[in-house]
């Protein structure tokens, strides 16, 4: 039989290009890369070995040995195929765990068997003729359903896990499958053409040049993986749950000290610090992958086999980013770093908390050259809180654990308590009570200040509409009304119903417009409050003096009571924080409005905004905020 070996032949010469370039391109770092390389090997090997099949005869024993270790390499080529499947999400640790593993092991060594002890004996798989030519034998199927069973394994992994391919490279990998088979059947029809090795290797081709970019992982400058490979990495660290190790430090004030001076002194800076990066890891034999994140910030992660000795480094690390050589090319300015350890995923949550972390990690560590634990940090408890604070809040809300406490608020010319403040609370096993500011904040972000903001006014109304209040002798409640909340155009209708289903009269309540989230909507907020004002609601300005304050605000919209801001108290013993506070209360009361004054700490405050003209005063000279027992406790107190 006369074979056509061109398509070998081609074959061979582009899988040496690609060997080549993978080799010159370093790719042989990762695990992925490295099975790609594998793939290479076999396919190269697979397609040499055709040719000797071919060309061998009529060396009878040749052609046998070379048509055996063919059927061995070439079927080798199927699972070579699926581990590269698994190399590229990381997924060994899933892997080892699935019952397919031992099926993938014991199906390929079946294969082998058949072909290297059983087929001498029957050639139930291939057999060689007088000619030197070799023909299949009645069992070569079992080969063929070896190799089916990987590429099915294959295609189902892909398609299990596509959300970790992008589309472009979900089609490429799906492709190989299609045109294997097809390659077979026809070779298998037509024995005499060449072609399964050509089709193989047109398809590595695509995958050399869709998913083996180095360029799309790794710095061209500096050789060293990006901050776009580092959330790829943890993305697929996360998938595969794995134990590992992060090492993160930056250049303090980076920008300022070393960009400012010139591009080229921040790049031999950032070239100087990688290259002693290698040399530490390379010294150490650690088993580790660095990362540029740019803007003078680097990460190390370290396999969990090493987290014993990422101490070490780091400590080494920090003497070595103390070379004098360092500082001079950064113009002579001495430089210094945060650094600290992250334990994957002990510390951190979830792909988006690693994300948070990497972008303000340093401005909770504190100022000092030493290397941190990053929970040993006490701000970091606050951050890990903010990470868990959608979860928090949605429990809170399903399980009805939202809070109102009261502050009460003092009528200056009355001189008895003729108000308070609903404030919200939220405690959580874990963390305690949340920063109110830094729940609404969250909250606006998030959507939620909606629903908790309901939650609130439905608590006060149910609250007011007991005799307990009236008891309190108080006139009506203030309720904190966000910006955000007048996104919703039925917000008065919505308010209304609460009202009316506990019987209060709207008279009783006084929402606060507080400045927080966006007032891109202040037409939409100047309605809203105009006919919220016509169905009995009454409006004061809240934190007037500071953010989005000014005094066109406060003659578009009917509010009766305005309330200044803390920090003008804070800031009354400063001579210009008089002279501010004296004409912010003159303005304000020339435009007929009453005035309130937040954060009256003592006695001594007490009397200086008395004397001012403030005509409410709010704070812990009166009482702290108090749960709604408490409150009726204290004002209880108070009438008596």
């Amino acid at each position: 039989m006369e074979y056509v070996i061109d398509f070998d032949i081609s074959a061979l010469a582009i899988l040496t290009i690609m060997i080549f370039s993978a080799c010159y391109r370093h790719m042989v770092k990762s695990s992925a890369e490295k099975c790609f390389m594998v793939l290479l090997a076999v396919t190269f090997a697979s397609a040499v070995l055709d040719i000797i099949c071919a060309y061998i005869a009529p060396n009878l024993t040749g052609v046998y040995l070379a048509c055996a270790l063919y059927y061995v390499v070439r079927t080798a080529v199927a699972p070579a195929y699926f581990v590269y499947l698994v190399a590229l999400t990381d997924g060994w640790k899933i892997f080892k765990n699935l019952p397919i593993n031992i099926a993938f092991k014991a199906i390929y060594a079946i294969m082998v068997v058949a072909v290297v002890i059983v087929n001498p004996i029957n050639h139930c798989i291939f057999q060689v003729e007088q000619n030197g030519t070799s023909t299949q034998g009645p069992y070569i199927w079992l080969l063929y359903v070896g190799v089916l069973f990987y590429f099915i394994a294959g295609a189902i992994y892909i398609f299990k896990y596509r959300k970790f391919y992008a589309r472009n490279k979900f089609y490429c990998l799906v492709v190989i499958v299609p045109a294997t088979f097809i390659a077979v059947a026809f070779q298998h029809f037509y024995p005499q053409i060449l072609i399964e090795c050509f089709v193989q290797t047109i398809c590595l081709l695509f995958y050399s040049i869709t998913l083996q970019s180095p360029e799309e992982r790794t710095s061209a400058e500096f050789q060293i993986n990006t901050r776009e490979a580092f959330f790829e990495d943890m993305r697929l660290s996360e998938f595969n749950q794995k134990e590992q190790t992060l090492l993160l430090f930056r250049v303090k004030n980076y920008a300022a000290r070393i960009e400012a001076v010139s591009y080229e002194v921040g790049t031999k800076i950032t070239g100087a610090i990688v290259e002693r990066v290698f040399d530490l890891l390379k010294r150490g034999d650690l088993s580790a992958v660095p990362y540029h994140f740019g803007v003078g910030a680097f990460g190390i992660l370290f396999s969990a086999d090493e987290r014993e000795r990422v101490d070490d480094f780091a400590q080494k690390l920090s003497l070595a980013l103390l070379d004098n050589r360092l500082s001079k090319n950064s113009a002579n300015a001495k430089l210094e770093f945060y650094e600290c350890i992250v334990y994957l995923p002990d510390d951190i949550g979830g792909y988006s908390s690693i994300q948070m972390m990497l972008e303000g990690y340093q401005n909770f560590l504190p100022s000092t050259d030493a290397v941190y634990r990053i929970k040993q940090v006490p701000e970091y408890k606050d951050f890990t809180m903010y990470n868990k604070l959608d979860g928090i809040i949605s429990d809170a809300l399903a399980n009805d654990r939202i809070e109102v406490f009261y502050m009460p608020i003092y009528c200056v010319e009355e001189k008895r308590f003729a108000s308070a403040e609903a404030l919200l609370r939220l405690y959580d096993s874990e963390y305690g009570y949340i920063n109110p500011e830094k729940l609404v904040d969250f909250a606006e972000e998030t959507g939620d200040i909606h629903k908790i903001g309901r939650v609130v006014f439905e608590k006060v109304c149910e609250f007011v509409s007991t005799p307990e209040f009236t008891a309190t002798g108080l006139d009506f409640i203030e309720v904190n009304l966000s910006v955000e909340q007048f996104h919703d155009r039925h917000l008065c209708e919505k308010m209304l119903l609460i009202a009316e289903r506990y019987n209060v009269d709207p008279s009783l309540v006084n929402f606060e417009i507080t400045e927080t989230g966006s007032w891109d909507i202040w037409n939409e907020v100047v309605n809203q409050v105009k006919i919220m004002t016509d169905a009995g609601f009454s409006f004061s300005i809240d934190d007037y003096g500071q953010k989005n304050s000014n005094i066109k605000r406060l003659s578009e919209i009917p509010v009766e009571l305005v309330k200044l801001d803390k920090s003008l108290a804070d800031d009354y013993s400063s001579p210009s924080g008089k002279v501010i506070l004296k004409n912010t209360i003159k303005m304000v009361k020339a435009l007929g409005l009453t005035i309130a004054a937040e954060g009256i700490e003592n006695h001594r405050m007490v009397d200086r905004f008395s004397s001012l003209g403030c005509d409410y005063l709010q704070g812990y000279a009166f009482s702290k905020a108090l749960p709604k027992e408490e409150f009726l406790r204290s004002m209880k107190e108070v009438q008596a």
